[in-house]
């Protein structure tokens, strides 16, 4: 062992020895005596326990229920309806000794603290069925003696006015498994479509193995993780003699299998609680305790649009979000997503290309340092030791703002992004609800390298402020929240903040429905009034992600594609199976779809001398003697009309804002 290992060990040692000698000193006083106040600590409170057996009722948009599971379904599972063999897995992995110790286990405590000393860590704990009960239902998870101690006596008071059945009971009822599912009758469904009372071995020993680390050990994302850990189980089981020898070897034996597809508004109800958790400020878990119900912006129709336009197109074996919103209200219409335990709101990733628009393109506009024909060297470029390269190393030469907003030319986004400055940039982002990390300040961000990665919901946000005339307003899913006694305890009140002028909104849709005609989105090209961008995210050995964000003037339809983690790969591109879902669903929409996209009174269309504009990269009104053939109509707002006709030397009159258009560079 190292010396800094050493010394770690012996810190960690120490600091442990310290909290088992408090623990001994005033175990008497604190811990076998509950009944003795002290003041700022939590006591014994019931209500929180029994709380366990709530109801949470998710409504769609016309009242109805959004399915079985949560239709007045009491997640709570009697412990006369759990098969042995769940109890023998879940004892067998958390608490050995459950029937024999009053609330905690002084000698696992020592265990723990010679096991910590030894690997020079805090990774191993010592808290039993019934503290972890007290933890989930009464303290918070932080790591403090105080509070270590007071889960001890709170352990020891339930303890003494419990049984031990009683207490499984309620421990089982209260476990989170993941992807906002709590207690074993809801696990056991979700995951298997069957009750606790006809789980299997091997099917327990996963729901134990899960809750100790419903992230890593996810059998939908890391199968590997989730099978070394249930036979992990199930050696305890054997050890424990709740196994038979052949027993145990049949169900390590027994592949890992989990129901897919269990339900098709899984995401829609994985993002109602999470937004309904952070609206009322609390918990998942105590959310779903409060018998509340929910009423959604969830569209039936829709989402069965969205889950049969992802059914029709080979997405080859990838993850799907599909998320489709209403522009001029915010509402969540539809959220599918084809994997269980893959929440929506939870589900950071890298946005790649789609957050061009927002953070490089629509604050260059807004400023005036461009216009959408704007002359751009599509070029390999250094940016003081910074070289991104196109996709596909292919570079478009001279073309324009918007022709490189089209085909996505990364080389451009940086330049412009430079031009606009990071800090600038970052801050139109995210007043469209992007949240950065304070590590996001390089030119990288152009092409979407996010620290902390985005939620799909979020780079959709983006999209609607374009369609909604540059206005923002934050996409939700969540209607109302009544509470048990029907009164209301919170309704949605739109939220609505300009964030770029009708003339920035009015040029990104124009150029983004260039993008939807010949770019990279031009499967989109049959459907009527579309403005659409790409992106793809990957490394030398593939894709992770793959996007297409396609709007009309009333719709949003957000397409992902990737694997449930950054380990796999896909063979997609966001110019494919993306745009063909969004493509399917904008189709389907049409009928709902009235509104145009608006043009400003303050957009005026200038025909530009085309030979000047090819030759020599410049902006000039085409004088009366220019044939028509060369001449190219573009829009501008009145302010930044060029003024002087063919061979003026200055694209912009006396004022060219401070740019080489050449080079793109400020000077």
């Amino acid at each position: 062992m190292s010396m800094k290992r050493f010394k770690k060990a012996v810190k960690i040692g120490l600091i442990t020895l310290s909290a088992v000698a408090a623990a001994g000193v005033i175990s008497l006083a604190v811990v076998l005596e509950p009944n003795v106040r002290i003041a700022g600590w939590a006591r014994l409170d019931e209500n929180k326990l029994t709380d366990a057996a709530g109801t949470l009722v998710v409504l769609c948009d016309d009242g109805k229920s959004l399915g079985p599971f949560y239709e007045g379904n009491r997640i709570f599972t009697p412990i006369s309806g759990v098969a042995p063999c769940v109890i023998d897995a879940f004892v067998s992995a958390e608490d050995k000794n459950f029937y024999k110790h009053r609330g905690f286990d002084l000698w696992r405590i020592a265990a723990a603290v010679k096991n910590n000393i030894l690997s020079a860590s805090f990774k191993e704990g010592a808290s039993t069925i019934t503290q972890q009960l007290v933890k989930n239902t009464h303290l918070t998870g932080e790591k403090r003696l105080s509070r270590k101690l007071q889960e001890i006596r709170i352990a020891r008071e339930l303890e003494r006015k419990y049984g031990k059945d009683e207490i499984l009971e309620m421990y089982l009822n209260i476990l989170y498994f993941g992807g906002n599912v709590y207690g074993i009758g809801s696990a056991a469904r979700v995951m298997f479509g069957a009750s606790p009372a006809d789980l299997t071995p091997p099917q327990a020993a996963l729901l134990a193995a899960i809750i100790n680390n419903p992230t890593r050990y996810n059998p939908y994302s890391k199968p590997e993780n989730a099978l070394r850990r249930r036979n992990l189980v199930l050696g305890r089981m054997l050890e424990n003699g709740k196994l038979s020898k052949d027993e145990h070897d049949a169900a390590v034996n027994e592949p890992l299998k989990v129901v897919k597809n269990a339900d098709l508004n899984f995401s829609y109800i994985s993002d109602a609680v999470s937004e309904a958790a952070d609206v009322l400020k609390c918990g998942r878990a105590e959310l779903f305790n409060k018998n509340l119900t929910i009423e959604t912006y969830l569209d039936p129709e829709l989402q069965e649009l969205a889950a049969d336009a992802f059914a029709a197109v080979d997405a080859g074996g990838a993850v799907a979000q599909i998320a489709v919103i209403n522009n001029l209200t915010g509402r969540v219409r539809a959220l599918y997503g084809n994997s269980e335990f893959y929440a929506p709101s939870d589900t950071k990733r890298q946005p790649g290309s789609t957050l061009k628009p927002v953070l490089c393109y629509a604050p260059a506009l807004e400023r005036r340092l461009v216009v959408p024909v704007t002359p751009i060297a599509d070029k390999k470029t250094d940016f003081d030791g910074y070289a991104p390269s196109n996709y596909n190393g292919k570079y478009a030469g001279w073309t324009t703002v918007q022709g490189s907003l089209a085909e996505s030319s990364n080389v451009c986004a940086v330049k412009l992004l430079q031009m606009n400055g990071i800090e600038n940039a970052k801050r139109y982002a995210a007043a469209c609800g992007i949240a950065f990390s304070p590590r996001d300040g390089s030119l990288a961000l152009a092409l979407g390298s996010l620290s902390d990665g985005v939620t799909l919901r979020r780079v959709a946000g983006t999209f609607q402020t374009f369609a909604n005339d540059g206005v923002y307003i934050p996409n939700r899913v969540v209607k109302y929240i009544k509470n048990a006694d029907g009164a209301y305890v919170y309704n949605a009140e739109p939220a609505k903040k300009r964030v770029f002028s009708s003339e920035t909104a009015f040029f990104i849709n124009e150029m983004l429905s260039e993008c939807a005609k010949s770019g990279t989105a031009k499967r989109l090209r049959n459907v009527r009034g579309v403005c659409a961008k790409t992106g793809t995210v990957g490394d030398a050995d593939g894709n992770t992600d793959a996007y297409c964000l396609a709007y009309n003037a009333d719709y949003t339809v957000a397409v992902w594609l990737g694997t449930a983690d950054y380990s796999g790969r896909i063979d997609v591109t966001g110019g494919g199976a993306p745009t063909e879902i969004a493509a399917k669903i904008l189709g389907g929409l049409q009928k709902r779809s009235r509104s145009v996209f608006n043009k400003p009174n303050t957009i005026i269309s200038v025909e530009l001398d085309g030979d000047e504009f090819n030759l020599n990269h410049r902006l000039v009104a085409a004088s009366e003697n220019v044939p028509k053939k060369s001449r190219k109509a573009a829009y501008f707002t009145r302010e930044t009309a060029p003024q002087n006709f063919s061979a003026a030397p200055n694209p912009f009159g006396n004022d060219s804002n401070g740019i080489d258009f050449d080079n793109f560079e400020v000077i």
